[in-house]
């Protein structure tokens, strides 16, 4: 498979907003193309694409939230990633993935948060994650783990996502994440 993962420009929106609408967006393509419009010219947001054949196949979208004012560590969010069903499990999520990531470590974040389905499970162990419903007594939340990085997985089966909070290491980062801190 070759896949061209891009940060987006204007002319993608009808086919990322197309995108949204096939997994279900809840508003219409007017307002979302203009929503796109306006974040894709705004830098407190990241949105890319996966293209393959001239054809975009997936999307990704995080956002900086900036520095938290008591702790001073800086989070971003992954607020969505999507792949089309038939083109999923070759690469195009985990490209999609990595450039979020990148973008993350560009703007200094020390925490990707990252909000997804249980079924995004799958998704998840092929980023590497263990996932554990081992409880640490410290910080009441499931533990994940990345290379060389730590992530909270905090399950919530009331409303049948997970949150995930990723620890970007970077040199403006603390050295050991603690949990009150996120």
């Amino acid at each position: 498979m070759n896949v061209l993962i891009r940060e987006s420009v204007q002319h993608d929106g009808p086919s990322v907003c197309k995108l949204m609408m096939e997994q279900g967006s809840p508003d219409d393509q007017h307002r979302l193309e203009h929503r796109f419009k306006r974040y894709s010219n705004d830098s407190h947001h990241y949105i890319a694409v996966a293209e393959e054949q001239d054809e975009l196949i997936g999307y990704v979208w995080a956002q900086d939230f900036g520095v938290h004012l008591r702790t001073g560590t800086k989070l971003c969010r992954l607020q969505e990633l999507y792949v089309l069903p038939e083109h999923r499990s070759k690469g195009a999520g985990r490209q999609l993935f990595k450039g979020v990531l990148r973008w993350s470590h560009i703007r200094h974040a020390t925490w990707l948060q990252w909000h997804a389905s249980f079924s995004a499970t799958a998704f998840m162990k092929s980023l590497a994650m263990n996932l554990s419903t081992k409880r640490d007594k410290a910080f009441p939340a499931m533990k994940s783990t990345f290379p060389q990085s730590s992530a909270h997985i905090l399950a919530m089966h009331e409303c049948g996502r997970l949150l995930v909070r990723y620890f970007v290491p970077n040199s403006r980062s603390p050295a050991s994440p603690s949990p009150g801190t996120m």
